[in-house]
C-alpha cells in the first residue's frame, strides 16, 4: 500500500469511529437512568411499585374477578411477583427478555402488552 491509500483507510476508520460513537450517545440518549427515573421516549417513570387490576374469569363463581397486580421497577431489573428480570428500553416500549413486554403510555404509567392489556399505574 502506498501513503495515499494508508491515509485514506486512517481517515475512513476515524470517520466509522465518530459516526459509531454519535449513534450510541443519541440512542442511550432516549434511555435515560437516574437515580430516581428512567425516561422512557418522552415519558419518565419513578422507580418503585406500579399497581394493576387484571380481569379474570372465574369458572367456580361464575363471574369476572378483579386481581390486583404488582410490578417493581428498579434501575437495573423489573420483577413481577417472585420473578425478576433484566431489562431493556427501546423506543417507547420496556422489553423483558427481547420481547416487548410494556408500552409507557404516560409518566408513571404503562401497560402490559399480553393478555387484557393491564395498565399499571406508579403507587406513591
Amino acid at each position: 500500500m502506498n501513503k495515499k491509500q494508508i491515509l485514506i483507510t486512517v481517515i475512513g476508520g476515524v470517520v466509522v469511529f465518530i459516526l459509531s460513537f454519535l449513534l450510541s450517545y443519541f440512542i442511550s440518549s432516549k434511555c435515560t437512568k437516574s437515580e430516581n427515573a428512567l425516561k422512557v421516549g418522552s415519558y419518565t417513570l419513578e422507580y418503585g411499585t406500579y399497581k394493576g387490576i387484571e380481569q379474570e374469569y372465574d369458572a367456580d363463581k361464575e363471574k369476572v374477578v378483579n386481581k390486583e397486580m404488582k410490578v417493581v421497577l428498579s434501575t437495573d431489573k423489573i420483577v413481577v411477583g417472585d420473578i425478576s428480570k433484566k431489562y431493556e428500553v427501546k423506543g417507547s416500549s420496556i422489553y423483558v427478555d427481547g420481547t416487548e413486554m410494556y408500552e409507557v403510555t404516560a409518566n408513571n404509567k404503562f401497560i402490559l402488552l399480553a393478555g387484557s392489556g393491564v395498565e399499571f399505574v406508579y403507587e406513591k
